[in-house]
């Protein structure tokens, strides 16, 4: 079944090996010459076979691209998918992987900027966990020598090896040709992509064509590969492949509120998975056409219609009577590795309040997965609010009363841009309002975060009725809501 694996599970057969015949094209909308081996350019660069690229050889990252490309079920498999939406799949840390196997086509995907591509061009692997021995074919030994040559006369095979970025030839391809440099392992999940029982099977060995592509700039990319090789152990393969790919930071959630997504007049709780916990207010928060920022329709939150709770007067120490929390989950799972922005345009109507009271307060907040003393936990990664006073204060939203950690004058009855930047890789918040950097904290130590941002949330509070004070006299606006990933720590309002 090597011959094509496009066949996948069906009709296997003992002693054929694995051939991933990849068409992969990034293409850097530019017009440098051809792209060179080992040479600089004016657009994505290849990085020189004997570089070491972020940490391994070609033929450990060769090693590394089968671990990753047979470890996803065939129903996730990026490999398989024709459309090219599975790219993401398994991917992390700062080289990520594209292959398909051997098939003709043209293919759309995604990935976020600063991400180094491995791809292989022409490739094979024989062993155990290919039905070439022992045990995916019983009582046949496998010897590595054997395997090394029948991987590295199939891969000899090739007589035609094009690739093509932005319809510039990369030169030499065959220049980067790279074995793997030990036997190595590859562990199968339940209902793997070629059929075999999960598990782990070594030895196995690769050998082909590879290239490493330095990270591209955003926008939209373009390769075409064309593979022949008319003799085989299997036959002839031949293939063209064409991957459109779009790189840019990933969009976990972006609303305006507006219709047909969203009805008008109607608690914004039920729609398109937003969420609040009974006791906080649920249906307070109403899609409106009243005061949108942008287009037809926003969000608001009448004083009036937070509920008071007893708890949270009392765990507050009478500092909040009501509190509406409205949440998006999204459970991105960011590998400790990226940042991502939460967003919203938020407006405060009411009178004001002496300096330093917090009487109303409308504002944005993200929550992370953690673990704390080794139990299943959750952590805020910060929470930024407009307040009746006047301000807009930056907190780490994980005490029932906040301690402020950054403020900035604002105005009420006008529409802000908040923004929150939380950054998993070193744990720390960077604060935006009105794309003025405002304050940077670290998390709380005390947990373990997992790197799993489970959701974004709009949050409207309430202090106890006072002589002075009702909150029947507020309201909370709530516009452009978004949560996404950035490559930068930049706040930018373009899509706001």
């Amino acid at each position: 079944m090597k011959k094509h694996i496009l066949s996948l599970t069906r009709n296997l057969r003992p002693g054929r090996a694995w051939s991933v015949l990849t068409g992969v094209a990034l293409l850097a909308m530019t017009t440098s010459p051809a792209f060179a081996d080992n040479g600089p350019d004016d657009g994505p660069r290849i990085l020189p076979l004997n570089s070491h690229p972020y940490g391994k050889t070609y033929g450990e990252w060769a090693t590394a691209w089968w671990q990753w490309a047979l470890s996803i079920p065939a129903d996730r498999s990026p490999l398989t998918d024709p459309t090219g939406a599975l790219f993401a799949e398994g991917q992390s840390g700062p080289v990520w992987f594209r292959g398909t196997f051997g098939t003709s086509g043209e293919r759309t995907s995604t990935m976020p900027p600063g991400k180094a591509l491995f791809m292989p061009v022409y490739n094979w692997i024989f062993g155990a966990g290919v039905f070439d021995c022992d045990p995916t074919v019983p009582g046949v030994p496998c010897d590595v020598p054997t395997l090394r040559a029948l991987a590295a006369s199939n891969t000899e095979a090739a007589t035609v090896l094009d690739v093509t970025i932005d319809g510039e030839p990369v030169r030499h391809i065959r220049s980067y040709r790279a074995a793997s440099p030990e036997p190595f392992s590859v562990t199968y999940p339940d209902n793997s992509v070629i059929g075999v029982a999960a598990g782990t099977y070594s030895p196995n060995v690769t050998d082909g064509y590879w290239l490493m592509l330095a990270p591209l700039p955003k926008g939209e990319h373009t390769i075409r590969v064309h593979v022949l090789a008319p003799t085989t152990s299997y036959g002839t393969l031949e293939f063209t492949s064409v991957t459109q790919l779009i790189v840019a930071d990933p969009v976990m959630y972006r609303t305006g509120f507006e219709p047909p997504t969203f009805g008008a007049n109607t608690p914004l709780v039920g729609q398109d998975g937003w969420i609040a916990p009974p006791p906080f207010s649920p249906d307070a928060a109403v899609v409106t056409t009243d005061k949108p920022r942008q287009a037809k329709q926003a969000v608001h939150v009448l004083g009036e219609n937070l509920v008071h709770q007893d708890f949270i007067k009392d765990a507050t120490g009478g500092y909040y009577d009501a509190i509406g929390s409205y949440r998006r989950p999204v459970n991105y799972d960011t590998g400790n590795a990226q940042q991502v922005r939460l967003a919203a345009l938020v407006r405060v109507d009411g009178p004001k309040t002496p300096a330093g009271t917090n009487f109303f307060s409308a504002g944005i907040a993200g929550r992370a997965q953690s673990t704390f003393n080794g139990d299943p936990s959750s952590a805020s990664v910060g929470e930024l609010a407009l307040s009746s006073d006047g301000r807009a204060y930056a907190y780490s939203g994980n005490d029932n009363v906040p301690t402020f950690l950054g403020s900035k004058r604002v105005k009420l009855g006008e529409w802000h841009h908040l923004a929150v930047v939380a950054d998993f890789a070193t744990h720390t918040s960077h604060f935006y309002v009105d794309e003025d950097l405002l304050a940077t904290f670290a998390w709380e130590p005390s947990e373990v975060y997992t790197g799993v941002l489970l959701r974004g949330t709009l949050l409207a509070y309430a202090a106890p009725d006072m002589a002075n004070n009702h909150k029947a006299e507020y309201a909370a606006h709530y516009d452009n809501f978004s949560i996404k990933g950035v490559s930068d720590r930049d706040c930018d309002e373009d899509e706001d």
